[in-house]
């Protein structure tokens, strides 16, 4: 039940995401992460496989 007031509309939501998709910025996070010394060494495995499964956008910011 409404108090008799008109319905407001919300503004789209503003959002900032960055493209995993393409090879470019996989690459490059993969160069970084073999150029780095990782302690512990299974570290590096590790970011390498999370590198390999990044598989859409990265949403990094979200304004409401």
């Amino acid at each position: 039940m409404r108090c008799g007031s008109r319905a407001t509309r919300r503004p789209p939501r503003r959002r900032t995401d960055i493209a995993t998709r393409g090879a470019g910025l996989r690459d490059a996070l993969r160069a970084r992460g073999e150029a780095l010394h990782w302690h512990p060494p299974f570290m590096g495995q590790r970011y390498a496989h999370w590198v390999d499964g990044l598989n859409g956008d990265w949403l990094i910011s979200r304004q409401p």
